[in-house]
């Protein structure tokens, strides 16, 4: 009849309706499936990831707990040294109180005015009378005499040496530096007064002498 003709009809277009449905959940099905397996690959990776970055954070804690026991130890070894370094600082200010007081008694006992004299060595052509001879010694008093004899012509010369007339003079000073001193040994003398000075005494040397004299 007609009306199962009708009802057929609905009912196969029913299920082609279903079909097509059917046949867009199984590729729904299947493209959830595919997202659901790259979901678990991708879980997986974050699994191992996440236990390659709890080893390292646990290795980063063990570096850090070393590090923090090191730095405990070289704070110590600092602050033993700092005391350490204050103990020599004040040994040395002891030392150098000594030393600055012993150094200037020394000074004061060689006396606070001294003399040095100087001789330069004969030059060419020198209108002034060359001396033939040049020699110090020791006094008693802890001085040094210096003889200079020059060719001279005068009445209170000596016997003539060779047909010469000598004339010697005798001078006292503190130190005397021969013609063959250098700057050097001069130095070594002076430097003990540069001494002094550093160490805040006052302390003056005047050079005196003839121009080219070697002051």
């Amino acid at each position: 009849t007609q009306s199962t003709w009708e009802e057929l009809s609905q009912s196969k277009q029913k299920n082609d309706e279903l079909v097509s449905e059917n046949s867009k959940l199984k590729k729904i099905n299947i493209e959830l499936s595919s997202h659901l397996e790259n979901a678990k690959n991708r879980l997986k990776n974050f699994d191992s990831e996440i236990s390659t970055l709890k080893t390292e954070n646990l290795t980063l804690k063990n570096t850090l707990q070393e590090k923090i026991q090191e730095n405990e130890l070289n704070t110590k070894k600092i602050e033993e040294l700092e005391g350490l370094i204050s103990i020599m600082t004040s040994e040395i200010d002891r030392f150098n109180v000594i030393r600055r007081s012993m150094h200037n008694t020394i000074q004061e006992l060689k006396g606070n005015i001294r003399v040095f004299v100087r001789v330069r060595p004969s030059i060419e052509n020198d209108h002034y009378s060359t001396p033939l001879a040049i020699s110090s010694e020791m006094t008693n008093d802890g001085q040094q005499q210096i003889s200079i004899a020059f060719d001279a012509f005068s009445n209170k010369s000596k016997a003539p040496i060779g047909g010469r007339k000598l004339s010697e003079f005798n001078f006292n000073f503190d130190r005397v530096f021969g013609p063959k001193i250098g700057q050097k040994e001069i130095f070594t003398e002076i430097s003990q007064l540069v001494q002094s000075v550093l160490d805040g005494y006052h302390v003056c040397i005047f050079a005196y002498g003839q121009t080219g004299s070697g002051k």
